[in-house]
Formats: C-alpha cells, structure tokens, sequence
C-alpha cells in the first residue's frame, strides 16, 4: 500500500516511531549500531535497559502498537454493530445504547518486568483478553515488527536507504497488519477517528455503568526503569488514537495481571466471579486517592512519577458527573485497581479453609501451627504487595517476615536474593536474618512474584548446605493433598460401563525436572490404593514438554486438572470445573462434600498462570492439611545431583540447534553433537547419568543441564559436553 504522508495517523506514529529507532549512523546509508534481531521468547522479551535509544525501548514501542491492536480489534467490531461510531447522538444516549444491549468491552494488558532478571535490564509480558500469554501470531508481528529495521536495510543493502525509508517501511507493516486482522485502514482519517470515539465511548462507559472497567492495563516491577518505559507504552497507544482507555495500574505482580484482565472480561459469564463482584461496591473496584499511600513505606525512587501516572495527573479531563450517584469529578473512576484480586483470592481463601475444617473435623484449625516464616521479597513487587493478605497468615498461624523488601538505598532487586538466586546457586539470600533457628521455613519469590522457592538449614546457621524446596518438590505436596481429597470421595454404586467417563489428572514438568522426582510420583501412583473406587474413573498421567510455561500451560488446559510447575519454582493447578461437573455428574458424585472439597481447592489456584503468593498461601495449608513439618516434606525425595550453565553463542548458530519438539530431551539437530553427548554421559554414568543442551529462547544462550549419581560425575558431564558445544560453535 502506497505511504499517506498526510493522514493524521502517519503524522502522529511517524515521530512515535522516530523516537524510539534504535542507535544508527549515516554513513552513505543507514547504519544501525545493533544487528542482532531480538525474539519474544517463552517469557516475553527482554533486554538491557538504558536512557537512549536501544532495542528495549524499539521493542516497547511496538508492543504497543501490537496492545492497540488487540484492544481495537475485540471492541472496534462490537461498537461498529451497534452502529455507535457513526451515530450522531450524544455520549449519554450512547451509553443508553450500551446499557440496553448490555455490551460488554473487552481488556488487555501488559507487564513491564525482566523476572528474576538483573535490575538493569527489563522487558515485556502482554496479557490477551483471556488472561493469557498472546498468541503466536501476535508474538510473531511483534518480533516482525521489532525487527524491521534491520531487516529493510539487509534486503536494500545495495541502496543509500535514508532512516525515513526505514520509518515508512515499518508504519507500512503497522498499517498492512491492521487491515489483515481488523480490515481498517489507518491511513483512512474517518476510521483513524472513530478508533477516537471508541476510545471516549467506553471511557464513558466505564465512568458510568461497569463496575469492571474496559482498559488497556499497564503495570510493572519495582525496576526503576518501569515508568520511563511505561510512558514509550502510552506514546504507542496514543498515536493509534487511545489516549482515555490506558489504566496504568503501576506496581503491580505479573499473575495479578494476568488474573485480573482474566477476572475483568468473565464478570457476566463466570458465577463465581459474579458471586464475589455482586457483594462489592463501585467504590471497592475502582482507584481510590488513598490507594498509593502505603508506598511512603518503601525505599522508591520513582514513587512521584508512579503516582503521576497512577492518577493520570499530567491529564486531567475534568469532567463533570452527578455527585448524587456517588461519583466524583475525577476520571480515576474509569480504572480498576489491583484490589479485587486480593479481595478474590482472601474470598476463595476463606471459602476452602472454613469448608476443610467443616468436613475434615477442624483440621486445619489443629494443624496449624504457629510459625515464623523467613521471606525473601528479592527486593521486587512482592515486598510491596505480599502484606496485603496479612489477614489469610494471622489465620494460618503464620508470620511473615520479610526482607530484602526495599527498605534502603542498598536494596537491589534481584541482586544477591531472590528464588532465581537461592535455586541456581543454592545459598542463603544477602541479609538474612540473624535470628534464624534450625528448620524454620524460608522462601523467596522471584522480581514479578511468579515463582517460589522454599529452603531450609538443618542447623542454626547457613554455613553448611541448605535443603531447597523447588517446583517439583511443591507438585508432590500438591498432588498427594488432591489424592488425599479424591480417596475420600464415595461412589454408592459403582458403574459397570466402558463409556463411564474418566477424567485425567496431567502432572506437567520439562526436561530440567530432577529424575528423583519422576520416581516418587511413580511410587506414589503405584501405592494408590486398587479398593477405592473413585480411581477407576481416573487417568493420572506424567507428561514432560518444552521449556517456558506457555508449554507447560497448553497441555494443562487441556486436561480436567492440570498440575504445572518448573523446577523454578514456577506454576499452578488448571482445573477444567465443567468436566469435573461431568464426571460428578455420571458418577452421581456432584453433592459428595469431599467433591465440593476437591474443586474449592483446586480453583483456589490462579487459573491464568503461576502465581507465587497465592502459591505460598496454598503451600501453607497443604502442609497443614497434610500435618507436615518442611522437614518431613523435604524427606518425600532426595535428587540426585544436577546443574546447569550457559554458554554465549551467535543466534544463527542458535538456529541450527535443534531439541526434540515436544520434550527437548535430545537433540534432533545436529545429530553428531547428541551422538556425542550420547557417549559423554554413557561413559561417565550409565545408570543415572542425563545430559541435555538447549538454545535459550529469549538470550543467546545455550543451556546446558546434567545430573548423575554424584556430583563429581555430573560436573564431569558438564565439563566434557561443554567442551564438545564449544567445538561445535567453534566449526560452525
């Protein structure tokens, strides 16, 4: 399509685009400081971050570009069917419209986060309506488009290209791929308008009626970087004419965000979401002036410019609205906070723990027992948010106390601390406490809060090796409370029919799980008693799949309960509560307390993504339900040694490295590179000796994980198939 220089679009993303252009020189032609293209990975993206132009910035500059078009492309048809973008009327008899036809407008979101990452790098995660990851397809114009520049000054190499033939290039994508996906022309000013009015029409909405918003959601960690690139985000959004519908949410966890778009598009359509939301008030969802006024409590650096755009104070719309129906003149009534998922999760809280004790005789009000718990908050948006659910601890007997929770300058995020650090060099965090007595519980979460990791010292000091508890050991706790649940369930008449149907319990890890770990939970099925009927009717299944939870998450959703954790630490319980019903339903089961028990439980979990505080609370109960001490449950396995390491190397060579498709256990490609690790790992241990080389999907990295009998054998491993990936790059 040829370039329309003189639409209102073209001027308005021309300069958005210009100003986030990574780092060049002219020299004859165009010539850009970096060559490496960037991929969204199994994590979404992330990069170095600095002030002036970079990868990082280009990248966020595009993601919103990409946000816009998910946000457009679910409300733009919606609002063209009730025809409110050509109609003439004014805003309140739109909102008539809308109220009649009960139109419901869709979120999206975003989380600015680099994880476990150093504090000087960041990154992406976007959020789809479904509470999701996106798609590939969007994961693939968001690389395309990222990676543009680079790849219209490789096919005109042989011209003098000027930066606005790079420029014009990309907004010609931008334009190409929202005719494909919503078939607008942006160049068309009447179209590029009406995306304007859509953006005032659910504003309104959202001031007027929902108690759910309809928003692009922003939020980020506590990197200082978060605001400066949150702004890049609304820059994007503003050039596709957004400039109301942006609910900059800020200090928020990545699973809150996932939860919370997720929450905020089923409102109609999930009863138990309906349930908690009918109980609340308008004033109980939306912002509120005094939301930020526990930050004061922190070391922050960016605490003004976070409450500027909290409260979107550098735009203020004054408009004007009937006090008399309990609304002010602020346009903060147009955005949610974050307080409904805690106000979620504490409901399903209290829901599961009174039921428990219900029918299991007060168990947990015997089991818990009061307890100190050493959490380390990696100096990330756990520190800030993990207080909220003081009330779901006090009822667990549980204290928490945290540290590396920015109190002061020296706090770094992800510095020394966090469960990235503890799991890979399995120490102690900096500045644990001194007061730490032998077996008492810690815990660390992770910079964005998704991932938890337990640890402990047999004795009153760190100096010898901590016991850590990861991702698999966490499955193993979860699992045996659900086996517990189901062994309870009682079938009056057993069912003789080979159609009865069975439901499937899928224990998803990756190859990175520890051997010892797939032994147990073979055991713990084989141990499973053949007299309690219930497990006739149940499939229980272990399933390895590719690294990145958005593997592990696609077979998850796939089964009826779906128990998925990284050895990170990283994970959740998927359960699909329709197919649960079914099975009840032909099993005559749906009424069984024991029924009701499993499913609280289970949906109790973040259904979107792992969630490392509502991950911590469940943990908590499980080992009370359980009656264990962290000792005991650390004794359910011992792994045998392993480890792994990254080595740098180019990307093209990266794509020539190739693991099997649906495990990543072996290589496919290149076959003499698996033969010889074949024969390292033959050579060295035989029986329990494993070894596997994997490309990182967001670095250029190649991991290297093994584990063996001892840890002499595994860094012998490690050392000689390290050797052979070196040579390998080295004759490529």
């Amino acid at each position: 399509m040829e370039i329309n220089n003189k639409s209102e679009f073209y001027k308005k993303i021309y300069t958005c685009i210009e100003e986030c252009i990574p780092n060049y020189v002219v020299e004859n032609t165009v010539q850009f400081e970096s060559t490496v293209e960037v991929f969204y990975g199994n994590s979404g993206f992330r990069d170095k971050y600095k002030n002036k132009r970079c990868d990082l910035i280009n990248v966020l500059n595009k993601s919103g570009i990409i946000l816009g078009l998910l946000f457009i492309k679910y409300n733009y048809e919606l609002a063209k069917e009730y025809n409110l973008l050509e109609s003439e009327s004014g805003i309140d008899n739109i909102i008539d419209i809308v109220n009649k036809n009960k139109i419901k407008w869709m979120n999206v979101g975003i989380i600015i986060t680099a994880s476990h990452n150093p504090a000087d790098e960041n990154g992406i995660k976007i959020v789809d309506k479904n509470g999701r990851q996106i798609n590939e397809i969007y994961e693939n114009y968001l690389t395309e488009l990222s990676n543009k520049h680079l790849k219209y000054i490789k096919e005109n190499k042989h011209n003098n290209c000027k930066i606005e033939d790079v420029i014009n290039n990309i907004i010609d994508m931008i334009v190409q791929i929202f005719l494909k996906e919503i078939q607008i022309n942006l160049y068309d000013d009447k179209i590029y308008n009406q995306i304007k009015k859509l953006d005032h029409i659910i504003y309104y909405s959202n001031i007027y009626n929902q108690m759910f918003k309809a928003n692009i959601c922003i939020g980020f960690d506590t990197r200082n970087s978060g605001p400066h690139l949150n702004n890049i985000i609304i820059n994007s959004l503003n050039s596709l004419n957004i400039s109301r519908c942006i609910n900059n949410m800020c200090y928020i966890t990545t699973p809150s965000m996932h939860s919370l778009v997720y929450i905020f598009n089923s409102e109609f359509e999930n009863d138990l979401i309906h349930n908690i939301f009918s109980r609340l008030t308008k004033n109980q969802v939306c912002k509120m002036k005094t939301d930020l006024d526990y930050l004061t409590s922190y070391n922050l650096k960016e605490l003004k410019n976070v409450k500027d755009l909290y409260f979107n104070l550098s735009e203020r719309y004054n408009i004007e609205i009937d006090d008399t129906n309990g609304r002010s003149d602020s346009n903060i009534l147009a955005y949610n906070s974050d307080q409904f998922y805690f106000d979620y999760f504490i409901y399903l809280f209290n829901n599961l723990y009174n039921y428990i004790n219900n029918i299991y005789d007060n168990i947990l009000i015997k089991n818990c027992k009061e307890e100190i718990i050493f959490t380390d908050c990696s100096n990330g948006i756990a520190s800030l948010k993990i207080d909220m659910f003081n009330d779901v601890f006090t009822i667990l007997k549980k204290k928490i106390c945290k540290f590396n929770s920015l109190q002061n300058d020296n706090d770094v995020l992800n510095f020394e601390c966090g469960a990235e650090y503890v799991y890979n060099k399995r120490k102690v965090p900096s500045n644990m406490p001194i007061n730490y007595c032998s077996n008492t519980k810690c815990c660390a979460f992770d910079g964005d809060a998704d991932r938890i990791i337990y640890f402990f010292s047999k004795y009153d000091n760190f100096e010898n090796e901590i016991e850590i508890l990861d991702g698999p050991k966490i499955v193993c706790l979860l699992f045996k409370c659900i086996i517990k649940i189901l062994s309870n369930i009682c079938i009056k008449t057993e069912k003789q029919n080979d159609e009865m149907k069975k439901i499937d319990i899928n224990i998803i890890h990756t190859a990175y799980v520890n051997f010892a770990f797939i032994h147990y939970i073979n055991n713990v099925i084989k141990n499973i008693s053949t007299e309690i009927p219930i497990f006739n009717y149940i499939n229980i299944n272990i399933i390895c799949t590719k690294t990145g939870m958005k593997n592990l998450d696609y077979i998850a959703r796939k089964s009826s309960i779906g128990i998925l954790f990284e050895s990170n630490g990283h994970g959740s319980i998927y359960a699909d509560s329709s197919n649960l019903d079914a099975w009840a339903k032909q099993l005559d089961i749906q009424k069984d307390p024991h029924f009701i028990a499993l499913k609280k439980y289970l949906l109790f979990f973040n259904q979107t993504t792992g969630d490392a505080i509502v991950d911590f609370i469940a943990i908590e109960l499980s080992l009370s339900f359980l009656n264990l001490s962290i000792n005991e449950w650390n004794l359910f396995y011992t792994p045998i040694p392993s480890l792994y390491i990254n080595i740098e190397c180019p990307r093209s060579i990266l794509n020539k490295i190739i693991p099997h498709p649906q495990h990543e256990l072996y290589l496919i490609e290149p076959k003499a590179l698996q033969n010889k690790i074949d024969e390292i790992v033959k050579e060295i241990d035989i029986k329990y000796g494993r070894c596997f080389i994997r490309p990182s999907g967001t670095e250029n990295l190649i991991r290297i994980y093994a584990e063996a009998e001892t840890i002499k054998q595994m860094n012998k491993i490690l050392h000689k198939v390290r050797e052979a990936v070196i040579d390998y790059i080295n004759h490529s």
